[in-house]
């Protein structure tokens, strides 16, 4: 693991930033936390590598995208896996946690004339995700 400081740059809020930061507190590893207000969003916006947040700068790099950086920091904090079917199962995880946050970013936006048929849909797909990982976590260990 890099001895180099994480500055991970995100909004105010949860968001794409939030399995980063879960990371970090897992493996109880200190990192920069810069918490960046919509207002100033703007003027930061052209120095980031894909006009978009999160950042995480580390070892004079910075790396874009939210997926990108939390298998990273996976990586780095010896969170991803030893062995390759460890790593990908890992994967597979982090694509699952992508996706229920896409879904739930969509659910955010509905009508409420839709969401309450759509909130019964949600408590399904978490549970099953949960379900899953647990089941990873039997299948592995």
């Amino acid at each position: 693991m890099s001895n180099k400081n994480f500055k991970l740059t995100y909004f105010n809020v949860r968001g794409r930033g939030e399995l980063i930061r879960l990371l970090f507190a897992y493996a109880e590893k200190q990192y920069e936390d810069n918490r960046v207000n919509f207002e100033n969003w703007p003027a930061l916006k052209p120095e980031t590598p894909y006009l978009s947040l999160p950042i995480l700068e580390h070892g004079g790099v910075t790396i874009g995208q939210s997926v990108s950086i939390a298998r990273y920091v996976a990586k780095e904090l010896g969170l991803a896996g030893r062995t390759t079917l460890e790593q990908a199962l890992t994967d597979g995880i982090i694509d699952s946690i992508t996706d229920i946050f896409n879904e739930l970013v969509k659910h955010a936006f509905e009508k409420e004339e839709t969401k309450k048929v759509s909130d019964l849909f949600y408590v399904y797909l978490y549970m099953g995700c949960i379900i899953v990982f647990f089941k990873i976590q039997d299948d592995v260990h």
